[in-house]
């Protein structure tokens, strides 16, 4: 029965293949054909590989058509991995040239990828039919996170979100955020955020605007270079760190006194940010061996920043960051016992700041790991083991992880277990 069914199946993909052979043709006679219901019906009914059928078909298509329209692919395709439909307008404009106007359109309705959609203020949208039609097409065609990155800055450089509401800054906004470290990629675009935040900031200069949500995303993404992307000589945090904390001042300068609850809530995390960036400084200088008076500076402003925005409408943030950064200061340095106990002194004012009956859960989970690194910075062995107590309780996978460490040591690196440390091992199961 199975060989019977992959025969069959083999020659429908024949037939399909056919297809859009067909339809090329047609394009370059200029005759564009409706499509067929077959290729979909293969491609819906998940009996044909995508791989075979649509993009390797795709690229001999698009043999019939100009680069912008092949270049069209790409702008839809990238977001649409994304779950980012794109303006028609936005595409029309990163393609560039009105001459290349029907071969897009040709490409769009020869070919039962993609898709068009309209919102309530009958804005379009072109977006590929699944989103794991975009993966293999994307995965096929551009094959590295470097290439997708740079579609995603060529329509950021190409956008034009000129209003609050306007569907071009939403989709700079969620391609933004999905290329981040909290989008369905995690870090994989990590060692781009420089130049994705960057593009942010060309767009946002070039066309005069200033929106202090992408602000902080252009902020934001800048600091996280020196987070999630690999070690880059050609990065120099002095620099790009001065960059992040200019934006923020310069969002914040415009809209700090904002009384609508939307914009209180973005100043709010523009001065959590601010706070992190100092802090991210602070640390890089420690560990770059600079004195501890200048460290000190950049502590202190982080501190600063951070208590400015403890009575924002979402203070735990601002107290995660007046944690972790005493708790790397005291980790990596050699303080003097003035600083040594103004950095501990601090650690335990944020612990005190936090009722984690308030917290979410996730929240919650955050400021308990936060509680045991603390612990250990703080070597206090009653607040290691109420968070991990406290983790358990949850159900905490990291907590698990946390306390199987606490237990067994760093084993890490150090070649076959010994008996000692299989016994530990054992009490950890």
């Amino acid at each position: 029965m199975r060989p019977r069914l992959a025969a069959g199946l083999a020659r429908e993909a024949r037939v399909a293949e056919d297809d859009l052979r067909s339809r090329g043709t047609a394009i370059r006679q200029g005759k564009p054909q409706p499509a067929g219901a077959l290729g979909q019906a293969l491609m819906d009914a998940g009996l044909v590989d995508p791989k075979q059928l649509l993009d390797q078909r795709i690229q001999e298509f698009m043999g019939t058509l100009s680069d912008a329209a092949s270049k069209a692919i790409d702008y839809v395709m990238v977001p649409g991995k994304l779950d980012c439909p794109v303006p028609i307008n936005l595409l029309m404009r990163a393609v560039g040239g009105s001459e290349s106007l029907v071969d897009i359109a040709s490409l769009f309705s020869g070919i039962d990828l993609f898709r068009w959609s309209t919102n309530d203020e009958d804005d379009v949208f072109i977006h590929p039919r699944l989103r794991i039609e975009a993966e293999l097409v994307t995965a096929r065609r551009l094959g590295t996170s470097a290439a997708e990155a740079q579609i995603a800055v060529d329509l950021l450089k190409a956008a034009n979100p000129t209003t609050h509401g306007s569907c071009e800054r939403r989709f700079v906004l969620d391609l933004v955020h999905r290329l981040g470290p909290d989008g369905p990629y995690g870090p994989r675009y990590a060692d781009h955020y420089l130049d994705v935040a960057r593009a942010l900031t060309e767009m946002r200069e070039r066309r005069g605007l200033s929106d202090p949500s992408l602000m902080l995303q252009e902020a934001r993404l800048r600091r996280r270079v020196f987070r999630d992307a690999r070690a880059n000589e050609r990065h120099n945090p002095a620099t790009i760190l001065d960059e992040a904390r200019q934006i923020v001042d310069l969002a914040l300068d415009e809209f700090g006194a904002a009384r609508s609850p939307g914009l209180r809530r973005i100043c709010s995390m523009l001065r959590v940010e601010r706070a992190a960036i100092y802090g991210f400084r602070a640390v890089q200088q420690l560990q770059s061996g600079a004195s501890q008076d200048e460290t000190w500076q950049y502590y202190e402003a982080a501190r600063d920043a951070a208590r400015s925005a403890l009575f924002s409408a979402d203070a735990y943030h601002a107290i995660d960051v007046s944690l972790w950064i005493p708790r790397r200061l005291l980790e990596d340095g050699n303080w003097d016992s003035v600083r040594k106990a103004e950095l501990t002194a601090d650690i335990w004012d944020g612990l005190e700041r936090v009722d984690a009956d308030d917290l979410d859960a996730d929240q919650r989970g955050v400021f308990e790991e936060q509680r045991f690194k603390v612990s250990k910075a703080l070597e206090n062995d009653e607040l290691e083991s109420a968070a991990l107590q406290a983790l358990e309780a949850m159900g905490s996978s990291a907590g698990m992880f946390l306390q199987a460490r606490a237990i067994g040591g760093d084993l890490w690196g150090r070649g076959m277990a010994d008996d000692d440390e299989r016994e530990r091992a054992r009490r950890v199961v």
